[in-house]
């Protein structure tokens, strides 16, 4: 057992000096292998090393729905003590400026702005603020004050808002994506059931 750690911590090392090879020594990569819990080790790692977020990838899967429910990274997601952004597999590697943030304005939405905004406003990224209404009786007043909540939590800061009406909220997400061409989509992980009952 101990000899199977010592193989894969090998095998990272060299990964490691690779990548700070291809990439110009421009930063440091460290490597860590540890046995157990996928999700306990992660949080471990990153309350030890103060991290601010866990990257993470995915190969193909069949839907956009099989890609984000019933993996690893979903199951992660849900226990993850800090911001988690996945990126496939088949996307070249770009510096995000365009985000959309799925918003449902039942919660508290300025507790999630802020921790996207830590990570977009160093990019100059614009964050739109999508909302899909899937009820036929749309709140207006709540959805009002929803919006002047953020304006006033969020002084200055140029957010775009858009409320796309879908009968489904993964398709009104998947449909605004790919009209506006953004490079980024935020959720919001508000409880364990959150991602199942989104999609």
């Amino acid at each position: 057992e101990q000899g199977l750690l010592e193989y894969y911590e090998f095998k990272l090392s060299n990964e490691a000096k690779q990548l700070r090879v291809d990439y110009g020594y421009r930063f440091e990569v460290d490597v860590a292998c540890r046995k157990g819990s996928l999700g306990q080790n992660l949080n471990d790692l990153i309350q030890e090393r103060e991290a601010d977020l866990v990257v993470m990838g995915f190969k193909g899967a069949s839907s956009w729905l099989d890609r984000l429910i019933g993996t690893v990274t979903s199951s992660f997601i849900k226990e993850a003590v800090c911001p988690v952004p996945i990126v496939p597999g088949q996307v070249a590697p770009a510096v995000p400026r365009r985000v959309a943030y799925a918003a449902d304005f039942e919660h508290q939405e300025q507790v999630f702005l802020t921790q996207l905004l830590e990570v977009t406003e160093p990019l100059h990224a614009q964050v739109s603020v999508v909302h899909v209404q899937t009820r036929s009786h749309v709140d207006l007043a709540a959805e009002e004050k929803a919006l002047d909540d953020i304006n006033r939590a969020f002084p200055g800061n140029t957010f775009a808002f858009a409320d796309v009406r879908q009968e489904d909220v993964a398709a009104g997400l998947e449909a605004f994506v790919a009209e506006n061409r953004m490079d980024v989509l935020a959720l919001a992980s508000r409880d364990r059931g959150f991602l199942e009952d989104l999609f």
